[in-house]
């Protein structure tokens, strides 16, 4: 999130950097790495602020959700504790047998979540 400072100053931290290399080391393939930037109102990019941006937080921990529920060992450990605590049958943490109950198919039917 580099919602107080520039994406180059975020992105290539010594921390970032490391926990690239160390995702790199476990896993074969192609690195991405998609900046998803914030607009103003007349189509330009959105200055770091230093009391951030309460929108970018918001993206941020509801994009490190989705991708922590594609894959739990997700690197990026901020904001994941509920994440990884809570449970939702249906949306976050299914147990086997629970995701063909009615109640649970008619919520992920109303939040359009396809499975």
């Amino acid at each position: 999130m580099a919602a107080r400072q520039p994406f180059s100053q975020e992105c290539f931290s010594i921390h970032k950097i490391n926990q690239y290399n160390y995702a790199l080391q476990r896993v074969s393939g192609d690195p991405l790495l998609h900046l998803i930037a914030k607009l103003t109102p007349t189509g330009r990019f959105a200055s770091p602020a230093s009391s951030g941006h309460r929108d970018i937080e918001f993206l941020e921990t509801m994009l490190i959700g989705m991708a922590l529920r594609q894959n739990e060992d997700l690197q990026n450990m901020r904001g994941t504790k509920f994440l990884r605590e809570m449970k939702v049958p249906g949306i976050l943490r299914t147990e086997k047998g629970e995701g063909n109950l009615a109640p649970v198919k008619s919520l992920r039917d109303v939040l359009g979540i396809d499975v």
